[in-house]
């Protein structure tokens, strides 16, 4: 990454600061839940939150995983 010379500031944000990103993945994710495993799948946002921090891969490994727990889904 190459960073401007005239550049003041370098503002990061972590997650929940400026920009709540777990309130957009939290129904992104039910979402994209839904359309391939039916209306009745969907996960809570405290699940969701446990593992958000994971680079996604993982993070949608944990997910499957746990779909396949709790809604008897075998091979998520």
């Amino acid at each position: 990454m190459e960073i401007p010379k005239e550049t003041k500031a370098i503002l990061w944000d972590m997650d929940g600061v400026l920009i709540d990103s777990l309130g957009h993945a939290v129904p992104l994710c039910n979402q994209l839940l839904k359309k391939y495993f039916g209306e009745e799948v969907s996960i809570p946002r405290e699940f969701v939150r446990s593992v958000f921090a994971y680079h996604i891969p993982e993070f949608w490994k944990k997910i499957l995983k746990e779909v396949e727990s709790r809604f008897n889904i075998a091979g998520s």
